[in-house]
């Protein structure tokens, strides 16, 4: 598979991710008490299956690996603690997703300097927006909001954000992309025109 067509599809992959993530925040803002309910619904729901798969799976292949079936117990136990507690439950969420934001953070900073170190134009926009997210993954994790209704639309900001952040480093990338092809391709030109030989027949 050439390099532009497996960024080609990891862009749309990418695009899609981020427009779902917008349309979760813009949920979570609009309609705080709901969509925190619906979450926790769909969270829970997803770790009873994996967690009923799991055990299921332990059973059926007969291994004597434990790691299937003692998982699939914590994920249905998780999946009861979101049904029964969602506020404990989503607070927690709240922190793996800031965790997830502050190593986001980092690696964007990464990438940023990775970027200024090949002379890249707009290097230092992905800084801009990895300090960005940083300061975001400090409010979340530290959680100075006093009621859940606060919270989850702090969490649909965040999810805006990250899902905004996603589409903008995106087409910052393919527009690198675009600009480096254009000047190989220049550079390719300019060397078959300086080149006598090439053109003459044999």
């Amino acid at each position: 598979m050439k390099v532009k067509e497996f960024f080609g599809r990891v862009r749309w992959g990418t695009f899609v991710s981020s427009l779902l993530t917008i349309i979760v925040g813009i949920l979570l803002v609009a309609l705080p008490e709901s969509s925190s309910r619906i979450l926790c619904v769909i969270v829970g729901v997803l770790f009873l299956l994996s967690g009923i798969f799991g055990i299921a799976g332990y059973f059926v292949r007969r291994i004597s690996d434990m790691s299937d079936f003692v998982l699939g117990f914590v994920q249905i136990a998780l999946a009861l603690w979101l049904f029964i507690a969602p506020g404990s439950a989503l607070k927690v969420l709240m922190v793996v997703f800031g965790v997830l934001l502050l190593l986001r953070s980092f690696a964007g900073a990464g990438h940023a300097m990775e970027s200024y170190r090949h002379n890249a134009k707009y290097w230092w926009t992905g800084l801009i927006v990895s300090l960005l997210t940083l300061v975001l993954a400090i409010i979340v994790l530290c959680n100075p909001f006093e009621t859940l209704r606060v919270l989850m639309i702090v969490a649909g900001i965040a999810f805006i954000y990250d899902g905004a952040a996603d589409m903008f480093v995106m087409f910052r990338t393919a527009n690198e992309m675009k600009h480096s092809e254009q000047k190989s391709r220049l550079d390719g030109m300019t060397e078959i025109e300086e080149d006598p030989d090439v053109g003459e027949d044999k």
